[in-house]
């Protein structure tokens, strides 16, 4: 159908994206830093639920990683919070696997943090190119 690149979700392992590459005859972008929201695809309804703010739209309250509790009970947990993308040390895979383009997740965040994100990967990136 014409598509040149696909842009796949977080979730998608690197051995599932390798292959699509590889199958499809595409470009393949994924993201490799960032946090890791526990809904499915970022199609996330608890932001908007519990602040009225829209997370789909770029209005995330980051409700997900609250403390919440099942019952009455003053114990609370973070269960819903998932660790973040920290893929620095999977940088090697991602040139296995020729991944063609990487996300760093910018949304939301300062200049200052895009800038230092994006120059720290590719300073890395630096030592696997030889």
């Amino acid at each position: 159908m014409g598509a040149k690149r696909l842009v796949l979700g977080r979730e998608v392992s690197l051995k599932d994206a390798g292959l699509l590459k590889k199958e499809a005859g595409v470009e393949v972008e994924l993201f490799i830093h960032g946090s890791m929201c526990m809904a499915y695809s970022g199609n996330c309804t608890i932001s908007n639920y519990t602040q009225g703010r829209d997370s789909n739209r770029g209005g995330c309250a980051h409700s997900c990683r609250f403390e919440y509790s099942f019952d009455e009970s003053d114990q609370q947990a973070t269960f819903m919070s998932s660790k973040d993308l920290l893929g620095l040390h999977l940088l090697p895979d991602y040139f296995k696997y020729s991944i063609d383009s990487l996300k760093i997740e910018g949304r939301m965040k300062s200049a200052l943090y895009a800038a230092k994100t994006a120059k720290l990967y590719n300073e890395a990136r630096s030592f696997f190119d030889e």
